[in-house]
């Protein structure tokens, strides 16, 4: 997943910043550790990740995108991609996944948080709880570019090329909303060019 792209956080506006902003984001997810938390449907063809641990998901028809397909009547190629190369380092992703969804389950204080106004204080409060750092999944844009290890090159662009490219001025300013997934502030964009081919790794 890392090597087709950049997946940015969702945000949630409230509804008078809906018609009257427009943000590029910041904060990104960590696509390593996406697959410890993802879902699937049987009545849609989508990916979701974060906390759908529990009965009241599972009731909605959330279940982990690890379990059998059998009953959906499909094929993951996403699935098969990786179990295939975690098999060629002797993982068995299935029964890796099984386990550490078994521990989220019954651990529910270190499942992914589902804000990133909590995140700071989450990490703080399960900084000694073992398989937590499993959970942070959002990642500010800022440490992805200045790390060492990513897989992607990033290339910054200006205002003037950002304006160009969307079409209108942009003038960088913070946002802030409340009870939501926030943004600390509109940064430049990011052009997103083909990176290295060091396959993903999960412990």
């Amino acid at each position: 997943m890392d090597k087709r792209g950049q997946l940015f956080a969702p945000v949630r506006l409230n509804h008078a910043a809906r018609s009257n902003v427009r943000f590029i984001p910041d904060v990104v997810i960590a696509s390593e550790k996406l697959m410890f938390h993802m879902f699937v449907r049987d009545d849609d063809c989508h990916y979701h990740f974060g906390d759908y641990y529990g009965r009241v998901h599972r009731k909605r028809g959330f279940t982990p995108w690890y379990e059998p397909t059998r009953s959906r009547g499909y094929y993951d190629p996403v699935l098969g991609y990786y179990s295939w190369t975690s098999s060629q380092k002797g993982v068995d992703l299935i029964d890796r996944l099984h386990s550490w969804g078994n521990y989220f389950l019954q651990t529910p204080q270190a499942r992914p948080p589902r804000t990133l106004s909590g995140l700071d204080d989450w990490i703080t409060q399960t900084a000694d709880l073992s398989g937590a750092t499993q959970s942070v999944l959002g990642l500010r844009l800022d440490e992805v570019v200045s790390s060492p290890d990513g897989d992607l090159n990033l290339v910054r662009l200006s205002d003037s090329q950002l304006s160009q490219t969307l079409g209108v001025a942009v003038k960088r300013r913070s946002i802030s909303t409340s009870s939501t997934l926030c943004v600390r502030r509109v940064v430049a964009g990011f052009n997103v060019a083909s990176g290295s081919r060091r396959p993903s790794t999960f412990n």
